[in-house]
């Protein structure tokens, strides 16, 4: 007798039950970490000035060309700013969430990304491990509630990999597999431009194939279909551009950062970068980096020979691109963000195969096996311990190991959930299958995402100046019908902009120091350029303080921005 139409085999049941299970558990940490707290701080200059052009747009009718000081910006392609008025249209204003919450987004959406890759050659449990690890690597917690392009390129760029490599590991059809790639792609390049995304993808793919011994793979119709795809896909807008501006702007948008890397020229400066960097950057990869370590141990690698073709192209993807950001001399450690996908992925690896080899009973095991026990077990002893130490140092009024003091509320609440957490930490540690596997990473992350948000986000947000208050209330000094100035670009300080039109809707206009202004119009000017502008005639209303950091925790010499009105001349 034929079974019925409807029915489902078991396994398929249980792969979707659990894939369910592993998604939801990933959205739903990703959203504990990285929203109770995303509004609370100040925005930051670069953070308000991202937010401040895609308002700019709006508020000029010209969502094609990205605006600032009520001129054309030509900084990057206007993705981001794209985002930015989607999230705007959906809260209602352009404030910290509608800003932040795209990052917050794009590292959740890397996280799943990376699972559906890891679903298709490993484990769940390993796929669930890579998508737990990414979502607490440090450079992530530090870039996920900040209103900037790096997760979204990071997302954008680890999928067209990703997808490249998936695609070929399924067996798709070249064309398929290049058109997918080079959609990524495309979306990359217009969030931060040509100058890095079309790099790292050629030579992640290209020393892959050249390792692998198949760089035919790249003269296939589908790559060239692939390729005829991506300049579809950038050709109305850049050539919008270039019609409009010419090809000096056009090459600016997407080069200058290039050139930016090698300000930096003295030998001193390009041999400290070369020493450090490496371990700068490994500290910010941290936790899944740790158990990369296991790769330089010779029997771990004979272990796991052949390589899974999942872990030769995410090394490919590291080793292949880290000269890149290595080089220049004033390379940042974020501009690797999008090679971190892969470092989770390994970690995670690395992680299966000490659980698998500690299962093995009957044959020695070797001492790597038992990296993923002992961090584990530090972590179940040190993070507590932290906590309270925290709490105690708080209580003291000291700034402990911080440059600002704990308070001793967020740090009491911080070492009273520990426990519990530890407690599960207890009960699961001591099981090696992949169910306890998955709880005790779930435990880790939730204490991992406790620190987060009680103690690394709240010691910044405690260490932030306030700028939006004083400043609302400065607004309130202005006749609601004067014509208010920015003179010079106020330095490099971009809140007051953001904040102003924030408040009021409107762009401030920008004046030069070597231009003057009409009596009885106000300005904002930073007083570092008071001296120098030709303006005569003028008088100082208020001042208000801008630096980044409070008074009493920063270290620079106070930075004031100027409120003032030009007054008629006496006869």
């Amino acid at each position: 007798m034929k079974a019925p139409l409807h029915s489902v085999p078991q396994a398929d049941v249980a792969f979707f039950q659990r894939t369910l299970l592993h998604v939801g558990l990933l959205v739903a940490l990703g959203l504990l970490i990285y929203l109770p707290r995303l509004t609370e701080r100040p925005y930051w200059p670069e953070e308000s000035l991202r937010v401040l052009i895609a308002e700019e747009m709006v508020i000029s009718d010209d969502v094609l060309v990205p605006s600032y000081w009520g001129q054309k910006n030509f900084f990057r392609p206007p993705l981001q700013q794209w985002i930015v008025m989607g999230t705007a249209w959906f809260t209602g204003n352009f404030d910290h969430l509608t800003g932040r919450l795209p990052s917050a987004l794009a590292v959740i959406a890397t996280a799943l990304l990376i699972y559906f890759y890891c679903r298709t050659q490993h484990s769940a449990t390993l796929a669930f491990l890579a998508g737990l690890f990414f979502l607490v690597t440090f450079h992530v917690f530090k870039y996920g509630t900040v209103a900037n392009m790096d997760t979204l390129f990071t997302f954008l760029l680890a999928g067209a990999l990703f997808s490249w490599h998936a695609a070929e590991t399924r067996r798709w059809s070249a064309t398929a597999q290049w058109t997918l790639a080079y959609s990524f792609l495309a979306l990359a390049v217009f969030t931060k431009g040509f100058n890095q995304a079309p790099l790292f993808f050629g030579v992640s793919i290209g020393c892959y194939l050249l390792l692998q011994r198949r760089l035919g793979t790249l003269f296939q119709w589908g790559h060239l279909v692939g390729i005829l795809w991506f300049v579809v896909l950038l050709a109305p807008w850049n050539l919008y551009i270039l019609h409009r501006f010419g090809w000096k702007t056009l090459r600016h948008l997407h080069f200058h950062d290039v050139t930016d890397r090698f300000l930096e020229t003295g030998f001193v400066r390009h041999l400290e970068h070369w020493i450090l960097f490496p371990f700068e950057q490994y500290a910010v990869a941290l936790p899944p980096a740790l158990f990369l370590l296991l790769f330089f141990v010779p029997g771990f690698r004979r272990s796991i020979r052949p390589f899974p073709r999942s872990v030769t192209f995410c090394l490919v993807m590291i080793l292949s691109t880290f000269f890149f950001i290595w080089y220049p001399p004033d390379g940042k450690t974020r501009y690797y963000l999008p090679m971190l996908p892969a470092v989770a992925v390994l970690g995670a690896f690395v992680v299966e195969q000490c659980r698998r080899r500690l299962k093995r009973r009957a044959e020695k095991r070797p001492w790597w096996a038992f990296l993923w026990p002992w961090y584990v077990k530090i972590c179940l002893v040190g993070i507590p311990l932290i906590g309270l130490t925290q709490f105690l140092i708080a209580l003291a009024g000291h700034h402990g190991y911080y440059h600002t003091p704990l308070r001793w509320g967020p740090s009491l609440l911080f070492f009273v959930l520990s426990l519990p957490i530890a407690a599960i930490l207890v009960a699961t540690s001591r099981r090696n299958s992949a169910k306890y596997v998955e709880m005790t990473a779930v435990a880790l992350v939730s204490l991992a995402g406790l620190w987060y948000n009680l103690t690394f986000l709240d010691v910044i947000g405690e260490n932030f100046n306030d700028f939006r208050t004083p400043f609302t209330e400065l607004l309130k000094k202005i006749p609601t019908d004067a014509e208010i100035y920015a003179v010079n670009s106020l330095r490099d300080r971009n809140n007051l902009p953001y904040y102003y039109t924030l408040e009021t809707g409107r762009i401030l206009p920008r004046v030069l120091l070597s231009q003057t202004l009409p009596s009885d119009r106000y300005f904002f000017i930073d007083e570092r350029d008071l001296s120098a502008w030709k303006q005569k005639n003028v008088e100082i209303i208020d001042k208000i303080y801008n630096n980044r950091n409070k008074p009493k925790y920063s270290k620079e010499k106070p930075i004031h921005i100027l409120l003032g009105k030009v007054v008629a001349d006496t006869p």
